[in-house]
């Protein structure tokens, strides 16, 4: 399969492909036969074919269920050492070990890094949480009247 994206978008794009395929919110279908087809260069994401197919998980000792888990995994691959210090408000030490383990493909990765157990994993859930409460469907921060973002 050919494909078109630089190394760095590629790996980012494989973790967070993984990642829905390990909750079970999706699967990967296969590209077509046709090299030359634009749809030969990413394998499309389907919904599950059993209802019901993607479950909670505990890390940690916290419980995730599949959108919570998408949304961590997106949150802690984007977010810089700053947004996860200040932001999330966890220890400077896991956020290093986040920030240099990105991409992480799956909660257990996570859960497994230096410095990241049940508190750093209630933090990262709840700043990811708010996070994405604070954004419209284009990804810009909602703003109050006073122009402040609302949370």
């Amino acid at each position: 399969m050919k494909c078109f994206l630089r190394a760095p978008m590629m790996a980012l794009l494989a973790a967070h492909c993984a990642a829905l395929c390990s909750l079970g919110c999706v699967e990967l279908a296969g590209p077509t036969d046709d090299p030359m087809s634009p749809s030969s260069a990413v394998a499309t994401l389907t919904p599950p074919s059993a209802p019901g197919a993607a479950s909670a998980q505990v890390i940690e000792g916290v419980n995730f269920d599949p959108t919570e888990a998408i949304r961590v995994l997106d949150y802690v691959n984007h977010a810089t050492l700053e947004e996860l210090d200040i932001g999330a408000g966890i220890d400077v030490r896991a956020a290093k070990s986040i920030v240099a383990a990105q991409p992480i493909a799956n909660l257990q990765e996570l859960g497994g890094l230096y410095f990241v157990g049940t508190v750093t994993l209630e933090q990262l859930k709840a700043a990811a949480l708010a996070d994405e409460a604070g954004k419209t469907l284009a990804g810009q921060p909602t703003l109050n009247t006073a122009g402040q973002r609302a949370i």
